[in-house]
């Protein structure tokens, strides 16, 4: 029952994830001027590659950690204590880049209010510790502070951000949820657990080697993940970063969501996999994969039936031009879901972690290669097809490194009932535009007839276990939620 509260949680806060932005960036996109929301991401963009870089693998190897250790408290703080430490320690040398590289470099130093923005940001990051409370399992936290914080961002950008030169306020408001966010959970950590400030080098020294494998990770997906827009900002034109990060936003805003929907296993699977349990991590993670299958699908043929009108829709007529980038990247919340099942929750959870960094070596080189190849001749679509292609390669690898130990596939009738779903959505769609309707009134047709097909095949058809077993939980939950109030 503990598992499926932090399932409801997690969904909930799935749900405001896709929500929340889809109420800013349309607004956003039609306030503020196109090319000064463009460099304002651009510098975004290579301050969430020194985010990443300050971070030294700690928010992985914190979750792992802190769910082996969270039924001793003194352990948990400890191992809390430690890694902000050492996360203080990275932050102040990437902050030293990050300052060099903007005085350095003449593009960036035009820019260098955002800089001082990104620098704030960079420091504040340290105490948000999302990872100690992912590893506690505590999504009920994580979701109450987080829709409050988005709430409060969301009422001040409707209220100051208000004409096209407003891209500094709107930065200003980024930065501070950020603060607000560490803010909270620092103080929520020091009320809950016995902080003892002592400082122990043979402690941080047993942290320093795991965490460099880690640190190794994240510079190998930060290349392939968040320096495509750098990429595009130096080899094509910042103008034409927002015609490209706005399609990408919106499906990190999926992946995200469908990432978040499986994060509830991780702790779980973390301790099965210290016992050395394999039968019931192979279910966990099964169970994992079907649930990116089942929510990236839908995605998918969504993008690829109404591209234009998405981008139209949320983002202004200007960036209909981007629905071929739109349509490729519309597989990464499937091959990104699938390799973090693979990665994070598998090959990190039996600490063979050097196997991921192998396969994220291998996505670095081809984007560094595809992106200098491809950005300078076909502008935003070579960096949607280097993204596309990167992943790819990082899920294969990560494929062949986790059959080594443990043979893991989705359930093959969830997946005939989709691709059944799939097709016959896409026939009905071809039926449907020989009737020339608008596409705010097809589209809810399509999601419908997906939707039936897909439950209607999947329980009466090919009787999938997992979409019964989901509807069992649901019905017990809300009969239980039924008792309980009358």
């Amino acid at each position: 029952m503990a598992l499926f509260k932090n399932l409801f949680f997690n969904y909930l806060l799935s749900i405001s994830s896709l929500l929340i932005p889809l109420m800013i960036f349309p607004y956003l996109t039609r306030v503020l001027d196109e090319d000064a929301l463009g460099t304002y991401l651009w510098v975004d963009s290579i301050t969430q590659y020194f985010i990443v870089l300050a971070s030294f693998g700690i928010p992985y190897y914190g979750v792992r950690e802190i769910a082996k250790a969270k039924e001793d408290a003194d352990k948990v703080a400890s191992l809390t204590f430690d890694l902000i430490l050492l996360h203080i320690v990275f932050t102040l040398i990437a902050c030293i880049c990050y300052g060099i590289s903007a005085v350095v470099n003449e593009e960036l130093n035009s820019h260098f209010y955002f800089v001082r923005l990104g620098l704030l940001t960079l420091l504040f990051s340290v105490f948000l510790i999302e990872w100690l409370f992912q590893g506690l399992s505590r999504f009920k936290y994580i979701t109450v502070r987080t829709l409050t914080i988005k709430a409060l961002s969301l009422l001040l950008i409707y209220s100051f951000v208000r004409n096209s030169d407003d891209v500094r306020v709107y930065a200003v408001v980024t930065m501070l949820s950020v603060f607000l966010n560490a803010a909270v959970n620092i103080s929520f950590f020091y009320r809950s657990y016995p902080i003892a400030f002592s400082i122990s080098f043979e402690r941080l020294k047993v942290h320093l080697r795991p965490l460099l494998v880690f640190f190794s990770i994240n510079v190998s997906i930060s290349v392939y993940t968040l320096l495509d827009s750098v990429f595009l900002g130096f080899l094509d034109s910042p103008g034409h970063l927002s015609l490209y990060a706005m399609p990408l936003k919106l499906v990190k805003i999926y992946w995200t969501v469908l990432n978040s929907a499986t994060l509830v296993f991780l702790p779980k699977i973390t301790k099965l996999g210290e016992e050395g349990n394999l039968v019931k991590m192979s279910d966990l993670l099964s169970k994992s994969m079907n649930i990116v299958i089942l929510g990236s699908l839908p995605f998918i043929l969504i993008c690829n039936v109404f591209p234009e009108w998405i981008l139209t829709t949320f983002f202004g007529k200007g960036y209909g031009k981007s629905a071929d980038v739109l349509r490729l990247l519309s597989l990464l919340p499937l091959i990104i879901g699938i390799c973090n099942v693979f990665s994070v929750q598998f090959l990190v959870a039996i600490h063979k972690e050097k196997l991921v960094l192998y396969a994220t070596v291998v996505g670095l080189l081809i984007s560094v290669v595809f992106n200098f190849l491809l950005i300078p001749r076909f502008s935003i679509l070579g960096c949607a097809i280097t993204t596309c292609l990167s992943e790819l390669a990082v899920m294969g690898m990560m494929y062949l490194s986790s059959a080594r130990f443990l043979f893991l596939k989705p359930e093959s009738r969830l997946f005939w009932s989709m691709a059944l779903a799939f097709a016959g959505t896409l026939l009905c769609h071809y039926f449907l535009s020989s009737l020339e309707l608008s596409t705010l009134f097809e589209l809810p047709i399509i999601l419908s007839i997906y939707g039936t097909i897909a439950m209607a095949s999947a329980v009466f058809i090919f009787r999938s276990a997992f979409v019964i077993e989901i509807i069992k939980l649901v019905s017990s939950y809300v009969r239980r939620y039924i008792n309980s109030t009358v």
